[in-house]
């Protein structure tokens, strides 16, 4: 099995070329951290392999490349660099007289970064919690259905208790559940049959009529 092509771009006059080391971030974004190297002898003149360093390159000038930097995750908007091969330095866009030595890139790069203000715009979008969001919402709807089940039922079979006799049943074969009933008392109804009527089912035969 060969493996995928280092990613990579190469100066108009040949004599720099940018390699891409791609590393995946969260919701799979995608990091190129540069390396530059010097097409003549092969040396490294800038290595930010294996960090978070995100970066695009330009070839503007003739023996330079200019990087836009961006450190990931965070909410800062990055900067950019441009790298003078001729001379081993290297200035901030920001301020192009000031030349740096290739020998404290990365160091100079991370003050850079860490002085910069946070920008929320630029920030990475957090991934949606979609699935959670349902499930918690299924939960809730489970726990008012569950509540104003055994809330009816609960006031049912207090009012089997106390009221003038009414009633509904609903008919399964040769037994009804009593949905609704409102019992007086012992004088209409013994205790036998109020327990029953409390468990929510009576024979058909023993259900008796309204005003009996």
């Amino acid at each position: 099995m060969q493996n995928d092509p280092i990613p990579q771009s190469v100066s108009p006059d040949g004599t720099l070329r940018v390699e891409f080391d791609v590393q995946t971030g969260r919701m799979s974004h995608e990091i190129y951290s540069p390396r530059v190297v010097s097409v003549a002898n092969g040396e490294v003149l800038v290595d930010l392999w294996g960090t978070y360093w995100d970066a695009s390159a330009q070839f503007k000038e003739p023996g330079t490349v200019d990087l836009q930097l961006r450190y990931y995750p965070g909410d800062k908007p990055g900067f950019g660099v441009k790298i003078d091969a001729r001379r081993r330095t290297f200035s901030f866009e920001d301020a192009p007289g000031e030349q740096h030595p290739l020998a404290k890139f990365e160091k100079l790069a991370e003050r850079k970064h860490k002085a910069q203000k946070s920008d929320p715009q630029s920030r990475p979008p957090e991934p949606p919690h979609q699935v959670l969001w349902m499930l918690l919402c299924a939960l809730v709807m489970f726990a008012i259905i569950f509540g104003t089940v055994y809330l009816f039922r609960s006031m049912t079979r207090k009012r089997l208790w106390r009221g003038s006799v009414s009633y509904r049943k609903i008919n399964f074969g040769s037994r009804a559940r009593v949905t609704e009933a409102h019992v007086r008392g012992a004088t209409i109804y013994p205790a036998e049959q109020r327990k029953k009527l409390v468990n929510g089912f009576i024979g058909d035969r023993d259900l008796p009529e309204p005003g009996a």
